[in-house]
């Protein structure tokens, strides 16, 4: 049985080396409470989520906080560890043995990773190398040696600083939550330092900051990408263990909060306002502590809803997680990211059915809330019974508002589009992934939502972070061979004729016909309505309209039967109807809607004459034949408008209008992938060339559906839910 489907909350933690701990006279034990205490209001905070601790495997903090981790045992319980759903993977800022100069002598032995058996850490950690850096600026360029890395007697090596400091980018960028064990007063002036990493958190990518030493540094690396220059600045709160130097917050505090910098304000440490507690004598302020990780709060409510649905099966073409259930470090990112995409789509399906049945209980509420007050308005105001009415309406209208509140309040809306951009852009970026577009620019993260602010800047660092979780997680992505033709995954993802798993070609050509049908109805009923309603109402121009017309209608009566006059009047109104039934109301030209209008006015009239024939056979009298009329007219608009609402809030028109589009953009995709295969076995183009022009196609296909996803998060997350008024 494999591994349920969740995504880790990655622990970033940055401190002092032994050396520097002991000049700052500061004991293992202090820094292992400090650790455990932070780690513990983690898990208060995220339960349910699996964590990764993320270091620099230096000794030191780092050490401490890994060997914490292994070897913590819960004071409930203890045959287990107290942080066991937590694991650990080490960041090597530079080749292994490269890395092995920071400690003695004696080949490495003196590492305290090597000083761990075997099997604990085969158990608990994770070793990944960082990408050496590029000598010049990316692309066109020769990565450092392990001989240039070497470090240098009596002197230090300004590339081996520079490898440091991109270990502080890249967890300053990863981590969901980022621990910095340091000196309260500290400010930055090493890169590679902890203040250094503190800064590139708090900051983010601005134009004050980093240096222009550490810009050089990001821009050779392949691990960090420079953000456009017009991006937002992106930078996350720090989680401080203050230490050291006698100050007031470290005797004080066992956690402080520093608080991001906004672009408006100076860089950090400029200006740092009084960092706020979060743990102080063993006492933790949770809602602090979750307002400073808006992420957290998301990731444990994904896992906690991933835990009630069954997860779809593996998929057929990567047969890593059958082969290895129960070991989801050996499954391959492409499996494991399909897997997650398959759980976001079951669930926004959920949410987004439950946002459709919100909108038509909304709508019914609505109708029925009307009917209920003009019924007493027009009707029932003299009866005994009928003054139960206008409570009646009251209760109907607060249904209808705990219904919205309930919706908002489980989030039905946010999270069933929300999941559908993070699961499209997982199936762009597996795609991407098949056809060896592994490199870190070529992360669907650095196109999506670029640009944005608040919630949007923050669903992007979340699909960044399921990103970085996979990675982190499993095996390593492997290069894509060069071969004739994109692999089967990749062109059935384009073309695929299973009504299971249908290709994109298929899927939008029967999404814009279902919801063009589904569309033409809601207008046709909504128009019709609106017309038949005018007509109804054309027999209320006048009070008198029934004395007016009584003549006629008598002499009619004389000639046939009331009946055979309803019979008549109720088989034109169909008629008429199914005449206009050939309209295409769904057209923006007003004409078709203006001719709509009239011949359902007809359809109405006729319908009210329907009633007026057999009137006099119930010996009904002149005002309560106005009172239906009224209310008749009242109604049919509420009912018109409501299939509106309907419609609109269920995106009929734009689901319609974006999978027309779509199906012609992947079938002209479709077109050229196969001219490039006809070429090339025609041998007007070579491999290499093929490769390119296929790899262009699938990375222009691939932008047009972010594109298209992120346009679709942006009209339906501007347009919420909300009651039908009126």
């Amino acid at each position: 049985m494999p591994q349920p489907v969740n995504v880790p909350v990655i622990v970033g933690v940055t401190g002092k080396r032994k050396s520097r701990l002991d000049e700052l006279g500061v004991s293992e034990a202090e820094i292992r409470t400090k650790l455990r205490r932070a780690f513990a209001l983690l898990q208060d905070l995220a339960p349910r989520s699996p964590k990764i601790l993320l270091c620099g495997m230096a000794d030191g903090v780092d050490e401490i906080a890994a060997r914490l981790v292994i070897e913590a045992v819960d004071e409930h319980d203890a045959s287990r560890r107290e942080f066991h759903n937590w694991s650990i993977v080490g960041l090597l800022p530079m080749p292994e043995e490269v890395f092995l100069d920071d400690f003695d002598a004696g080949a490495g032995e003196c590492w305290w990773y090597r000083a761990l058996d075997e099997k604990t850490r085969k158990a608990h950690i994770r070793l990944m190398t960082l990408k050496t850096l590029s000598k010049l600026p990316l692309p066109n360029s020769t990565p450092y040696t392990e001989a240039e890395l070497r470090r240098m007697t009596g002197t230090s090596n300004p590339a081996r600083t520079a490898h440091y400091e991109q270990l502080g980018l890249v967890l300053a960028e990863r981590s969901t939550v980022l621990i910095a064990v340091m000196p309260a007063s500290e400010v930055p002036v090493r890169p590679g330092g902890t203040a250094q990493v503190v800064a590139h958190r708090l900051n983010g990518w601005r134009q004050d900051w980093p240096s222009g030493e550490s810009r050089k540094i990001a821009g050779a690396s392949r691990e960090f990408v420079v953000p456009p220059p017009l991006a937002t600045a992106g930078g996350n709160d720090v989680w401080l263990i203050p230490i050291g130097d006698g100050d007031v917050a470290a005797a004080s505090a066992d956690l402080c909060l520093l608080r991001k910098r906004d672009e408006a304000d100076e860089a950090w440490p400029a200006r740092v306002p009084e960092p706020k507690v979060l743990i102080a004598g063993g006492q933790s302020d949770k809602s602090a502590a979750l307002s400073s990780c808006p992420l957290l709060r998301p990731i444990e409510a994904f896992n906690c809803r991933a835990a009630r649905i069954v997860p779809r099966r593996p998929p057929s073409w990567d047969e890593t997680i059958k082969t290895f259930p129960e070991e989801p470090e050996k499954w391959s990112p492409l499996a494991a990211a399909e897997r997650l995409r398959g759980t976001l789509s079951d669930l926004q399906r959920r949410r987004k059915n439950s946002v459709r049945w919100t909108a038509a209980g909304l709508g019914v509420i609505a109708v029925v809330s009307i009917s209920i007050i003009e019924l007493y308005a027009e009707v029932l105001h003299r009866q005994a019974w009928g003054r139960f009415l206008p409570s009646c309406y009251v209760s109907f209208v607060l249904m209808a508002m705990f219904l919205y509140w309930w919706a908002l309040r489980k989030s039905w809306p946010a999270i069933a589009e929300d999941y559908r951009l993070v699961a499209e852009a997982l199936r762009v970026q597996v795609i991407w992934w098949q056809i060896g577009l592994t490199a870190r620019c070529d992360r669907v993260d650095q196109h999506l939502l670029r640009y944005e602010t608040g919630e949007f800047q923050r669903l992007r660092q979340g699909l960044a972070t399921v990103l970085d979780a996979i990675l982190l997680r499993h095996a390593v992505l492997s290069d894509v061979p060069l071969a004739n033709g994109l692999s089967g995954p990749v062109m059935r993802w384009i073309d695929n004729d299973n009504g299971r798993s249908p290709g994109q070609i298929q899927y939008h050509r029967e999404t814009a016909n279902q919801r063009a049908r589904y569309y033409g109805v809601a207008e046709f009923a909504a128009w019709s309505l609106f017309g038949i309603s005018f007509g109804v109402a054309t027999w209320l121009a006048d009070h008198v309209a029934y004395q007016i017309l009584g003549d006629v209608i008598s002499w009619l009566l004389s000639m046939v039967s009331s009946w055979l006059v309803t019979i008549i009047a109720i088989v034109g109104a169909g008629a008429v109807l199914k005449f206009v039934w050939r309209e295409d109301v769904r057209a923006p030209d007003v004409s078709s809607r203006v001719s709509h209008l009239l011949w359902s006015w007809l359809a109405g009239v006729l319908l009210a004459a329907a009633v007026v024939a057999p009137w006099p056979s119930f010996e009904g009298d002149h005002e309560l034949l106005v009172n239906t009329f009224v209310l008749g007219t009242v109604l049919l608009l509420a009912l018109g408008g409501v299939i509106r609402y309907w419609a609109e809030k269920i995106a009929l028109e734009a689901e319609a209008h974006g999978s027309a589009a779509a199906h012609w953009v992947y079938l002209r995709a479709k077109k050229a992938l196969d001219q490039i295969e006809l070429d090339y076995a025609a041998n007007r183009i070579n491999a290499e060339m093929a490769r390119r022009r296929r790899e262009k196609i699938i990375r222009d296909l691939g932008q047009f559906a972010l594109v298209e996803t992120e346009g679709w998060l942006r009209n339906h997350r501007e347009r919420p839910l909300h009651p039908a008024m009126g």
